[in-house]
């Protein structure tokens, strides 16, 4: 008589592996429900286990993925563009005031309205109606025109007339406006080319010469002198006269005037 005695063996599978039927087969641990890896990377199976690689852009550092600054490296862009870092990579652009073209970074006129600038996001007028603008490597400045002084950001009226009368004539009036000023000669005196602006700008109205001064007919009238009183008068016609005699200081002669 045969006795057979049969004994339960229980097989278990290394960790890493699940039994299946009678054999262990890789368990994927990246199927899991719960992300077994830290931020910024992702889960690679292996037979048995498995590992965290990190996302393109990121470097492992301690028990996580930390971002690369590529731009501290002097090879990430051309020498003309300016590097910028951004999370798990990073951009390569001119600077401000040069744009792309032909794989070199040109300068931008910002006082030209160009076909290649995004009026959506760019200026087309960057100055003020009174200001012009000038270009400068990388940038631009605006620049008031005569008559306005810059104030800020923006370019006012300046009121030439607080400053020396404006420089006109001592005999003008400088009566300023908008963008300017004008100088007027007073009564008196006649605007030269100069139009009362400086030392010439007003010369003297001599009324003596004028026929609008004395219209019609006039008299002159003749004083004779006895040493200092006048002893006499004597009317003549304006158009007898010939020459006009001025003594100064000399009342003992006659005095046509």
């Amino acid at each position: 008589m045969y006795l057979f005695i049969f004994l339960n063996i229980l097989c278990s599978c290394h960790e890493g592996f699940i039994l299946n039927g009678s054999k262990c087969q890789d368990k994927d641990e990246c199927q899991g429900p719960i992300s077994l890896c830290p931020e910024h990377s992702f889960c690679n199976n292996t037979a048995g286990s498995f590992i965290c690689e990190c996302y393109p852009g990121y470097t492992s550092f301690l028990l996580g993925c930390e971002d690369i600054d590529e731009c501290s490296y002097n090879t990430s862009c051309r020498l003309d563009q300016v590097c910028t870092n951004v999370p798990g990579t990073y951009t390569c652009i001119c600077p401000l005031g040069y744009h792309e073209e032909g794989r070199m970074c040109v300068d931008t006129n910002e006082c030209e309205d160009l076909p290649y600038v995004d009026e959506c996001v760019a200026f087309t007028n960057p100055c003020q109606p009174v200001a012009q603008c000038h270009n400068t490597p990388g940038s631009f400045v605006c620049v008031c025109v005569h008559g306005f002084v810059s104030i800020g950001p923006y370019c006012v009226d300046l009121d030439e007339c607080q400053q020396a009368n404006g420089q006109c004539h001592s005999a003008a009036t400088c009566s300023n406006h908008v963008g300017g000023f004008k100088c007027t000669c007073s009564q008196g005196w006649n605007a030269t080319k100069d139009n009362g602006h400086g030392k010439r700008g007003c010369v003297d109205f001599d009324e003596c010469v004028s026929p609008v001064t004395c219209p019609g007919p006039s008299w002159i009238l003749k004083i004779t002198w006895d040493h200092v009183m006048p002893v006499s008068y004597q009317k003549i016609n304006q158009s007898e006269v010939t020459s006009v005699i001025v003594w100064q200081n000399t009342p003992n002669h006659e005095n046509n005037a």
